[in-house]
């Protein structure tokens, strides 16, 4: 084939996006929200800070997940932590975890 217009293009668009999925294995689960990463893992026990929250779930705002993970009633309470930095200095980071303020 040459000439203008001479790529193949699938005719039946929902047919040819069918046969990739199948032949690359591609899920057809809608991968979790930032909100869903959070919650799973603190209700796994573990305590997640702005650092673990960028490293292990790839999420920046954190403080905003957890913000509005609490307006839907879910129980993630808030201590701060004093933590050094790079430069050797101590500074304070807030460290959640679910459940109520004196589980801790």
């Amino acid at each position: 084939m040459s000439g203008k217009g001479s790529k193949q293009r699938p005719t039946n668009q929902a047919k040819f996006d069918a046969n990739y999925d199948a032949i690359f294995n591609k899920s057809k689960e809608k991968p979790m929200t930032q909100q869903e990463r959070v919650l799973s893992y603190l209700q796994e026990g573990k305590k997640l800070t702005c650092l673990n929250a960028f490293n292990e779930l790839g999420i920046t705002q954190v403080a905003s997940r957890i913000f509005e993970l609490k307006e839907q009633g879910h129980p993630i309470a808030k201590r701060m932590i004093k933590v050094t930095n790079r430069y050797d200095e101590k500074c304070s980071v807030a460290e959640y975890y679910y459940g109520e303020d004196n589980d801790l």
